[in-house]
């Protein structure tokens, strides 16, 4: 260990010119990246809502529609004559407009399929899309009251009920279900899923950064001291009874030293530029959360090291492993663009782990860390590690 810690001190020129490379290169991704997740979030969805069948049923279903406040502050939707609806979309003020057909009453009452068309703004496809969705998921639900209603009027036909009070009596069932429906949030199936990337730019990108840059750190101070200590020196240091698995034991704890020496500075300064608060036991986390990190990545280094002869096939494979692990963990593309399905599977992965820990302490100011899966992978780790590199010896 005391070779290593000299190694680096002999650097000392080119060291910081080695970390600082990176730092650079992520800096300006980072406001890149940054600029093009900030979006205006005070913008709402505009939607017209045409009545063209103007019955008690409609002009119900539209007010409570257009007042309902379960909708949000991001979908406005206003009532419209069509003409104006069409000039709306044409002058881009609107996003979409939902039609009431004239036939809607008529068709609900007598058991034919209630159709709700919306006609979309072709400059705002996206929205015109979640448009299509509310009203899909209104249309299930009128459609699950209208085989409510047609069973109460069968009921009512055979018990003799004169027309009139059976439409009454029909009417009230409708208005009653709908009004359940909407008391209750049932109109959108809502599930509320953060996307840091998009509702916290700043941070997220700050800390993701941060985890990227140490990352790299760890990858090149690890390589540094392999390829400072020679052929030669390895072999020397076999003479003397140090054995391949206290090489890498000993070039771990100098690399998890220096790169968490200048690291936790520059997440002090990142947590003070996007405004987040961290205690002394948050830094004290996230250290432990980081050491558990580099641990685990670096036994996959060593272990590479051990297994392959070729020294450039083995450090090509090293940051290929390292690009990997940075993907998936989420900290090149967010993870909750991924499929449910592959995020599942990628929560396995200690580096998908270490950053949402991370972002949890960091950005949701969380006051606990689970480290089990960081732990039994480090611990995994160093078994394969130290059979790797007895096989190494082995073999040499």
């Amino acid at each position: 260990m005391k070779t290593d810690f000299r190694q680096v001190r002999r650097k000392w020129l080119t060291l910081p010119l080695l970390l600082l490379f990176p730092v650079v290169l992520i800096t300006m991704l980072g406001f890149i990246t940054v600029s093009l997740f900030t979006t205006d979030q005070s913008s709402s969805i505009k939607v017209g809502l045409v009545d063209q069948d103007r019955s008690k049923e409609t002009q119900m279903i539209v007010k409570l529609i257009e007042e309902s406040s379960q909708l949000g502050s991001y979908l406005q939707i206003q009532a419209l004559e069509e003409k104006e609806a069409k000039q709306q979309v044409k002058a881009n003020k609107i996003s979409a407009y939902i039609v009431l057909p004239a036939s809607f009453t008529e068709n609900l009452y007598h058991g034919i399929p209630v159709n709700i068309n919306v006609v979309g703004n072709p400059k705002k496809r996206t929205d015109s899309r979640l448009a299509k969705q509310l009203i899909d998921s209104v249309a299930r639900h009128i459609s699950t009251s209208q085989a409510n209603i047609l069973t109460i009027d069968q009921y009512a036909k055979k018990l003799g009920m004169p027309d009139k009070d059976r439409r009454k009596l029909m009417f009230a069932q409708f208005k009653e279900f709908l009004l359940y429906v909407i008391g209750k949030d049932q109109i959108l199936s809502e599930e509320k899923i953060t996307n840091q990337a998009t509702a916290a730019p700043t941070q997220y990108f700050g800390i993701t950064g941060w985890f990227i840059l140490t990352t790299v750190w760890f990858l090149l101070v690890f390589q540094l001291l392999y390829k400072q200590s020679g052929a030669k020196m390895r072999q020397r240091m076999k003479l003397y009874g140090v054995s391949s698995l206290q090489q890498h034991i000993s070039r771990m704890a100098v690399t998890l030293g220096v790169v968490t020496i200048v690291s936790m500075p520059i997440l002090y300064g990142i947590a003070h530029y996007t405004n987040i608060e961290l205690n002394f036991a948050d830094y004290g986390r996230i250290i432990l959360l980081m050491l558990l990190f580099g641990i685990c990545l670096l036994e996959i280094l060593a272990i590479l090291e051990n297994v392959i002869h070729s020294e450039k096939l083995a450090l090509v494979l090293q940051y290929v492993i390292v690009f990997f692990l940075l993907v998936a963990s989420g900290a090149i593309i967010p993870a909750i663009y991924f499929s449910l399905m592959l995020q599942r599977w990628l929560s396995y992965v200690f580096g998908s782990r270490a950053l949402h820990w991370l972002q949890e302490i960091t950005i949701n100011q969380r006051l606990y860390a689970d480290f089990s899966l960081l732990f039994w992978s480090a611990f995994a780790g160093a078994l394969l590690m130290a059979i790797s590199s007895a096989w190494k010896e082995r073999m040499s």
